[in-house]
């Protein structure tokens, strides 16, 4: 019984303090890697368990009960706000063309080479933009050959582009450990160019991750284009170096999109996170935006489709 109630001190301080260091500090202070990771079904279940264990009277339980239930659910909200407000976005007025873009962390094709084809043509993206799909400083000539003449084809370290739109241009934007970035300016037909940049943040302990978060916020501040920002940042949305980031960038899949479960990772089981996002500036209208749900790859694609206004 001893053993059982130092058992329950331990686990509701290491609760408190966990709750506490995510709603106060987050990352602001510490990595992302340890706390702002715990899933937040954790804390749920760690609110029905915990307090039960506490060696004090039932009244206090409950009390602690009471307590630690809505922060666990509120950590929920912080990562999925539709799931438990209901709603969906409401679909902008067509401008234009619509354009539709695929974002996808392809693993590296371990899921299937054929697979990954057979998802991406089910999409028919005009913009295809791959997180770990190349191999060396190239994309594989299987994918290039299935997708046809039609798509023109930038390539960066890790990162790569295949569009039906034209692209102006295009260039690694950074190169390093601890994330990869591709800049590709395109030239729609019936609207005005804009900058594409392709991102893919590895987890920050090979380096502070609040430079990796300074540099994305340079790359933005640094634009003269209207901007789309997408790929795989490897970080929960409720990230306040990500939000510090992306400045005033609007999340499509939280604008428009009709999900109600927004998490692309892990794609098998219980996607916990959005770790895989496309941002706007304001010069966009997102007209939908849903998530390729696959299992060919650990992560979940985000699918968007929006426009520019004519010029």
């Amino acid at each position: 019984m001893r053993v059982l109630s130092w058992a329950g001190i331990i686990g509701n301080a290491l609760l408190v303090l966990s709750l506490l260091l995510r709603f106060l500090i987050s990352d602001r202070i510490w990595p992302l890697n340890y706390n702002s990771y715990i899933p937040s079904p954790a804390y749920i279940l760690a609110a029905l368990v915990v307090p039960w264990f506490l060696p004090v009277r039932w009244w206090l339980r409950v009390a602690a009960f009471v307590v630690v239930l809505p922060a666990g659910i509120f950590t929920l909200y912080q990562e999925h706000p539709r799931l438990l407000v209901g709603g969906s976005g409401v679909r902008a007025p067509s401008a234009g063309e619509d354009i539709r873009m695929l974002t996808w962390n392809v693993q590296a094709y371990h899921g299937g080479m054929d697979e990954i084809i057979e998802a991406i043509q089910h999409v028919d993206p005009d913009i295809l933009c791959l997180v770990e799909g190349t191999f060396g400083d190239r994309s594989p000539e299987q994918v290039r050959r299935a997708l046809g003449r039609d798509y023109q084809w930038a390539v960066g370290r890790r990162l790569s582009i295949a569009s039906r739109i034209p692209i102006r241009e295009s260039q690694q934007a950074t190169l390093s450990r601890s994330m990869w970035s591709f800049r590709a300016v395109f030239e729609p037909a019936d609207g005005v160019e804009f900058a594409l940049l392709l991102v893919d943040v590895n987890p920050p302990f090979r380096r502070s991750e609040g430079d990796v978060f300074q540099e994305l916020w340079m790359l933005r501040e640094t634009e003269y284009l209207p901007l789309v920002m997408t790929g795989d940042f490897n970080t929960p949305r409720h990230s306040r170096r990500l939000a510090g980031a992306i400045g005033g960038m609007r999340n499509a899949v939280e604008e428009a999109g009709e999900e109600r479960w927004w998490g692309t990772w892990p794609a098998w089981g219980i996607p916990l996170w959005q770790l895989d996002y496309t941002f706007f500036d304001d010069n966009f209208l997102i007209h939908d935006a849903r998530l390729k749900k696959t299992e060919v790859s650990d992560h979940h694609g985000v699918v968007v489709e929006f426009s520019l206004p004519a010029e």
